[in-house]
């Protein structure tokens, strides 16, 4: 498991906590999930910008997705 992944399942597991327990409504889960997205892109794009690779990004975008709709 690469340490991109450990990092992004621990801050899903923060940040969506509200919204997995079910104590927000429709519109303020997805309010949440927008926000979560927001923080993780702008992380890859800053390691993209960095000089990281195209694949390590795709990768990363990959991982992304996945948490979000686990």
């Amino acid at each position: 498991m690469s340490t991109h992944l450990k990092t992004l399942q621990a801050h899903a597991k923060t940040a969506l906590k509200p919204a997995v327990q079910g104590h927000l409504s429709p519109a303020e889960r997805i309010a949440l999930y927008k926000r979560f997205l927001k923080i993780e892109e702008h992380r890859i794009k800053l390691r993209h910008r960095a000089g990281a690779g195209g694949i390590e990004i795709a990768s990363a975008r990959a991982e992304l997705l996945d948490v979000v709709l686990r």
